[in-house]
């Protein structure tokens, strides 16, 4: 079987760098947003399991295929911002970060990730398309795709998650399989790769047999 793996806003294909050999029975295809270096977003054309972190959960429910068979959302969400009785990050923070992406997008990248538990500071990357998704992050509802679903979902967060609030990790994907890891941040496939790979493992040993 094929997963498909797609990172989320700010981060690139190393993001899976710690779990992937952790789930050797798979054969690793990676999206790339484009954030660092040439997109790839183009899903297997081959039956696949998909595998997203963060707003990469965004990005597949916009872009489903038959060929997907299930969903893992490792800190993932369908919406990201409050509005509509979603107890989402506020759209203020949202407008300020957009803001000060327009004058200083180093410094909005440099800041998420350091938010995110990643130290260091980035200075090579591609403005259009971290644009873009960041007006995702705000504007975007995929809440409908997620209800639309015919696959079985995953849905992993980490219980200290200093990104995704608590009633929010509570009300993302209602129709998945839900699990928190209680000390978990928002980069469980960095800080928990084991505990990722159990419980993917765990899953698909159940859906796919």
């Amino acid at each position: 079987m094929i997963a498909w793996y797609v990172h989320g806003w700010g981060f690139g294909p190393s993001v899976w760098n710690a779990l992937v050999p952790l789930l050797p029975d798979v054969e690793p295809r990676y999206a790339d947003l484009g954030y660092f270096g040439a997109a790839d977003v183009l899903p297997p054309k081959e039956p696949s399991i998909w595998i997203t972190h963060s707003f990469g959960t965004m990005h597949t429910l916009s872009n489903m295929s038959a060929q997907c068979r299930a969903l893992v959302a490792i800190n993932g969400f369908d919406r990201f911002a409050t509005g509509d009785g979603f107890p989402g990050v506020p759209t203020r923070v949202l407008d300020r970060m957009i803001a000060a992406f327009d004058a200083d997008p180093a410094r909005v990248v440099s800041d998420f990730l350091g938010k995110c538990g990643m130290g260091g500071e980035v200075t090579s990357f591609d403005t259009t398309p971290l644009h873009r998704d960041l007006m995702a992050l705000r504007d975007v509802d995929h809440r409908q795709q997620a209800a639309a679903l015919r696959v079985p979902v995953l849905s992993l967060q980490g219980g200290a998650d200093p990104i995704l609030p608590p009633e929010m990790r509570a009300a993302v994907l209602p129709d998945a399989h839900h699990e928190t890891l209680g000390e978990g941040s928002h980069l469980l496939p960095l800080e928990a790769p084991e505990y990722c790979a159990e419980r993917i493992g765990a899953f698909l040993g159940e859906v796919l047999a």
